[in-house]
C-alpha cells in the first residue's frame, strides 16, 4: 500500500498597524513578509480598500492587528472591521501591542503626552529624552507576541 502525503499549502497572514498614520498593512506567507501597503488616510476611509486588494490575491487565514496603544477610533474601527471579516472568511484574529513595531519607543497619546512601555506595563507620560521611531512592518512574524485576546485595550480612562 502506497503512503499518501498531504500537500502543504502556504499560510497567508495579514498584519495591520493601525494606531497612527500611516496605516501599514503587510501580507505574510508562512510568517515572511511578501507584500506591503501604506496609506495616509484614516482607517475608516482606507482599510476596506486595502484589504480588498490583499484578499483578491491571497487566501488570508489569519488577521493580526495592533489593539493598543494609539488612536482609539482607528483601533475600534479596525477591530470591528476585522472581526466581521474573520467571521465571513472563517479566519483567525490575533492582536499585538503596537510597541512590537516601533522598537518599544513612545507612542503619541494626547497633546504632549505619550504612551510608554516599561516592565511590560503601559503608562502615560510627557515625552522626555526618549527617541521616537516610526512603525515598521517586520520581515518575519515568528517572534511577534500575538494574543488571542483581541479586544481593543484602552489605556486612558473614558471621557
Amino acid at each position: 500500500m502506497q503512503k499518501q502525503t498531504l500537500k502543504s499549502y502556504p499560510l497567508f497572514s495579514l498584519l495591520i498597524i493601525c494606531v497612527a498614520k500611516p496605516i501599514l498593512l503587510g501580507i505574510y506567507e508562512n510568517n515572511s513578509l511578501i507584500q506591503s501597503y501604506t496609506c495616509e488616510n484614516k482607517a475608516s476611509e482606507s482599510l476596506a480598500k486595502l484589504c480588498e486588494k490583499a484578499l483578491k490575491n491571497y487566501d488570508i487565514k489569519e488577521f493580526i492587528y495592533t489593539n493598543s496603544p494609539g488612536s482609539y477610533m482607528s483601533i475600534k474601527f479596525t477591530y470591528v472591521f476585522l472581526k466581521a471579516l474573520c467571521l465571513v472568511k472563517n479566519a483567525k484574529l490575533s492582536a499585538v501591542l503596537a510597541f512590537e513595531f516601533n522598537n518599544q519607543t513612545p507612542i503619541k497619546a494626547l497633546a504632549k503626552k505619550y504612551f510608554k512601555l516599561q516592565n511590560d506595563k503601559i503608562y502615560l507620560d510627557f515625552l522626555g529624552e526618549d527617541e521616537i521611531q516610526d512603525f515598521i512592518l517586520p520581515q518575519n512574524l515568528s517572534k511577534i507576541k500575538r494574543s488571542e485576546d483581541t479586544l481593543p485595550r484602552y489605556i486612558l480612562a473614558p471621557v
